[in-house]
C-alpha cells in the first residue's frame, strides 16, 4: 500500500556559511506527494531518508552561493529554485516536491568575525515525530524554525480557558539537538581538538521508529559538528541516548557519568574518549547562550 496524499517533512535548521562569509542558521519545510507508486518502491531503498538527505544538501548548496541580504530579501525565489532542483532528482524516484518553504534565517555571525560567539535561537522547542497528513479544512500550519507544527482546529481551547492561563507555570525555553550541534560547531576550536582528540557519533532516539544521527569532530582542524555520520573518518565512540537526555546532557542538567550508570546513555568504542566528552562540555557551559 502506497499513500499518495500530500505530506510534509522539515529540514532541521543547519549552520551555513554564506558567500559574504556570514554564518546563518536556517531550515526548511518540504511538501511532497508520491506520483508513481511503483517507481517509489522499486528505485529507492529508503525514499523517506533519501528525500530528507537530498533536501538538506540542496538547501545548503544553494544558500552557500548567496549573501545574507540575498537570502533575507529573496526567500520566495529561493524556495522556487530549491523546489526545481529537488524535483529534477525526486521525479526519478516517483516523488513530486510540491512546495518548499525556507524558515527565516537567523544570523549567528556576520562577515566571518571569529571573535563573535555564536548564539542559539530563542524559541521553545517541542520534540515532534513525523508530520501528519495535510488535510484541507482541518489543519492550519504554523511555521517556526523547528519546521511545521500541525494544529487541529477542533482541539483549540475555548476563549475562556485561554484567559485563565497562568504564564508563571509555562515551561522554560528548550533548545533542539540541532541548535546544540550548531552552537558546538561554532564554539569548538583547536584547543578543544588538542585536549580531546576524538570523534563522536551521537545516535539520538526521537521515537521508537526515528533515530537522528549527529557528529562532533574534536580530532581534526579546529573541530566541527553537524548532522549525520562523521565526515571522512570513523568515530572513536558511538553514544546512544534519547532526545530529552541529549538536551539535558549538553545543557549540563544531566551528568554523563550518572546517565551511563543508570543505563540512559550507552557507549560503544573507546571509553576513554567518551569520558573526555564531558570535560569538553564543561568547558562550553559558560559560552553557550
Amino acid at each position: 500500500i502506497c499513500d499518495m496524499r500530500t505530506r510534509a517533512f522539515n529540514v532541521p535548521p543547519q549552520q551555513i556559511l554564506t558567500r559574504d562569509k556570514a554564518t546563518i542558521s536556517i531550515g526548511a519545510s518540504v511538501y511532497y506527494r508520491i506520483h508513481d507508486a511503483n517507481t517509489s518502491i522499486m528505485v529507492t531503498q529508503d525514499l523517506n531518508g533519501s528525500s530528507r538527505t537530498i533536501a538538506q544538501t540542496t538547501v545548503k548548496n544553494i544558500l552557500t552561493t548567496k549573501t545574507v541580504q540575498e537570502i533575507e530579501s529573496k526567500l520566495s525565489s529561493l524556495n522556487d529554485e530549491i523546489q526545481v532542483i529537488l524535483n529534477k532528482e525526486t521525479t526519478l524516484w516517483g516523488m513530486e516536491v510540491q512546495r518548499v518553504e525556507l524558515t527565516l534565517p537567523r544570523v549567528l555571525r556576520r562577515n566571518g568575525d571569529a571573535n563573535t560567539p555564536i548564539l542559539l535561537p530563542e524559541y521553545t522547542y517541542t520534540p515532534k515525530s513525523d508530520l501528519e497528513y495535510v488535510t484541507p479544512g482541518y489543519n492550519t500550519i504554523n511555521y517556526d524554525s523547528t519546521g511545521l507544527e500541525m494544529i487541529d482546529k477542533r482541539k483549540i481551547p475555548e476563549p475562556e480557558k485561554i484567559q485563565n492561563f497562568d504564564t508563571k507555570k509555562s515551561e522554560p525555553a528548550r533548545f533542539s539537538p540541532s541548535d546544540i550541534i550548531t552552537a558546538i560547531d561554532g564554539l569548538s576550536n583547536r584547543s578543544h581538538v588538542t585536549n580531546t582528540g576524538a570523534v563522536y557519533q551521537l545516535d539520538v532516539e526521537v521515537s521508537r521508529e526515528v533515530t537522528d544521527t549527529y557528529f562532533i569532530d574534536l580530532k581534526h582542524g579546529n573541530g566541527s559538528a553537524g548532522v549525520g555520520i562523521p565526515r571522512n573518518c570513523k568515530p572513536d565512540c558511538v553514544i546512544s541516548l534519547s532526545e530529552e537526555d541529549m538536551i539535558d546532557l549538553f545543557t549540563r542538567q544531566l551528568s554523563a557519568t550518572m546517565a551511563f550508570m543508570q543505563g540512559r546513555l550507552r557507549v560503544s568504542g573507546n571509553m576513554a574518549a567518551a569520558m573526555k566528552l564531558e570535560t569538553f562540555l564543561s568547558s562550553l557551559t559558560d559560552r553557550v547562550v
